[in-house]
């Protein structure tokens, strides 16, 4: 396995179901720590480290998603190759999952035991506001805190962190402001939508059904766009529900 894509933070036994789980824009691995300590130990998540994060900080970030899709693949295939997997996405990472998951069909390839999206509308939906990639840094700054509260002010309230963090969280909102969607037949899966309570994305969500073949559920969680930080208990429950072909 390349350590570079994935990090393990709590690896289990050979036979664990793995989770591969994308996060959203601008986020690295470190926002599934909590959670992978919290799942059972017959599951294992594997948190996708994109370039430009963490320690890959020092790589040039992707800015758009099919050669990031090509250069993410082969990892996560040698990763779940003879397990049981499921896959989640939230936010830029539901577009990333879709996606790789295409991928996964077009090379013959087997896909997780289900795919969950999380926090972002269907990619054949139309984005309802402005791309927010070519906005210049302020107005970047003021629309993503306007509609996310996006940028911990830990990171907004210091100019030597903004100007490393941006260019990367920039180049994030381009991978799926600037993705193109291909008419293909529905993914052969179950789909689980989860999305906050409070979260404005949430209404926009249901179209993600139509993409999927199999099974539909749809889970909503008390709280706003990051509802997984903000309740990694309740969420780690519910990864391990769906692990165990329980989705709710």
């Amino acid at each position: 396995m390349t350590p570079d894509w994935l990090v393990n933070y709590r690896p289990a036994s050979s036979t664990a179901t793995r989770i591969v789980a994308l996060p959203h824009a601008g986020a690295g691995p470190t926002v599934f720590r909590p959670v992978a300590g919290l799942l059972p130990a017959e599951l294992e998540l594997l948190a996708v480290e994109l370039p430009g994060h963490g320690k890959r900080l020092s790589e040039p970030p992707h800015r758009r998603s099919d050669p990031l899709i090509a250069a993410l693949l082969p990892t996560v295939v040698e990763a779940v190759q003879d397990r049981d997997w499921v896959l989640f996405g939230h936010s830029m990472g539901a577009f990333l999952a879709f996606d790789l998951c295409r991928a996964l069909r077009r090379a013959g390839l087997v896909l997780p035991r289900r795919l969950i999206v999380s926090g972002r509308r269907p990619p054949n939906h139309p984005a309802p506001e402005l791309d927010l990639h070519k906005l210049p840094d302020d107005g970047f700054v003021h629309e993503l805190t306007r509609r996310y509260d996006g940028i911990p002010a830990v990171i907004r309230n210091e100019p030597e962190l903004m100007r490393i963090f941006l260019p990367v969280l920039k180049a994030d909102f381009a991978v799926f402001e600037t993705y193109r969607f291909y008419q293909e037949p529905p993914l052969d899966l179950p789909i689980a939508i989860w999305g906050g309570r409070d979260d404005p994305q949430t209404a926009q969500m249901d179209g993600w059904a139509d993409l999927a073949a199999g099974p539909a559920s749809r889970r909503l969680f008390e709280g706003g766009h990051f509802y997984l930080t903000e309740q990694p208990e309740r969420f780690a429950r519910a990864l391990a529900e769906a692990a165990a072909d329980n989705a709710t």
